[in-house]
């Protein structure tokens, strides 16, 4: 499938944009139920899409 690439080297790409953020667990939860409901009233098929990845070491 052509549009299953997210990087801009194939012939057919995609335009994204993605941010990253560190919050405190307790606001994981309230961002992800923001999230549902927006993607839920969404005309398009283009939802917000959402990880928490933990961060196990850093320097």
């Amino acid at each position: 499938m052509l549009t299953s690439s997210w990087f801009a080297s194939e012939k057919n790409s995609n335009n994204s944009v993605m941010f990253f953020s560190f919050t405190e667990d307790l606001n994981i939860d309230a961002l992800f139920n923001l999230i549902k409901a927006f993607n839920e009233n969404l005309e398009s098929n283009n939802p917000i899409k959402a990880i928490v990845v933990p961060i196990e070491k850093y320097i």
